[in-house]
């Protein structure tokens, strides 16, 4: 058995993926030790959330029909967290609190 820590980092819902900031914490992840794997394709699902030990959703978009976390969606994060999984969410550069 692995003592690594997979991540999934959520591509999905973010909108930094071209920001500096945004790759200074990919790499910090993965110099960490961490075993990084990243979601571009779809919405989080148990399926999905179940192989992880730790999500992180970095910037996540607002105001994008598209992108929008549905019910089911939210309740497959809130399940995982409440069986153990690790949850990081940080704002968006763009968010009001960083200005």
């Amino acid at each position: 058995m692995s003592s690594k820590v997979n991540m999934l980092l959520d591509e999905y819902h973010n909108e930094e993926t071209k920001a500096r900031i945004y790759n200074d914490i990919k790499n910090s992840i993965v110099n960490w030790g961490l075993d990084l794997y990243v979601n571009s394709s779809g919405p989080l699902t148990s399926k999905l959330l179940e192989t992880y030990d730790a999500l992180a959703i970095i910037g996540p978009r607002k105001f994008r029909k598209e992108y929008d976390w549905k019910v089911e969606e939210t309740r497959a994060v809130m399940d995982y967290v409440q069986e153990g999984g690790i949850l990081l969410v940080t704002p968006s550069r763009a968010d009001r609190i960083y200005k």
